[in-house]
């Protein structure tokens, strides 16, 4: 059980890092970007960060589920803490974030990239606890 822990905290770390990334060095620059370029900047953007966060995501999620399958009556209130928060991050990323990036695709429009780099607190927020969770969950 050790090495699922481990792989299990290891995924929710680095999609966590990865999050904290975009909040802070990745949205940030993105509302930089002037609107003669921005379309091509965010197509490359959407094209190249996917096989960052594709793996990641999948690895984190493999590893959610196995850990509360293997270990959910040791812990139940960790392992349900751990799913809903990690269902809740992912719901808001398939229900607001790649909405406003299909939009933004479109046109840049500051107004969207506000909104976008002001929720994706919400969503780094979730996934930092989430990394306490599972912290704990590995503790235990």
């Amino acid at each position: 059980m050790q090495i699922i822990d481990a792989l299990h905290l290891t995924a929710t770390a680095g999609y966590c890092t990865l999050l904290w990334t975009v909040q802070i060095l990745v949205y940030p620059q993105m509302a930089q970007v002037p609107q003669s370029t921005f379309s091509s900047y965010h197509e490359r953007h959407c094209s190249r960060i996917l096989w960052v966060v594709a793996p990641l995501f999948l690895f984190e999620g493999v590893m959610a589920v196995t850990v509360a399958w293997l270990s959910f009556t040791a812990t139940p209130m960790l392992q349900s803490l751990s799913l809903g928060l990690f269902i809740a991050g992912n719901a808001l990323t398939f229900t607001v974030f790649a909405p406003l990036h299909f939009q933004l695709s479109r046109s840049r429009n500051e107004r969207l990239l506000q909104k976008l780099m002001h929720l994706n607190w919400v969503r780094t927020g979730l996934e930092s606890l989430r990394l306490v969770v599972v912290v704990l969950i590995s503790v235990q």
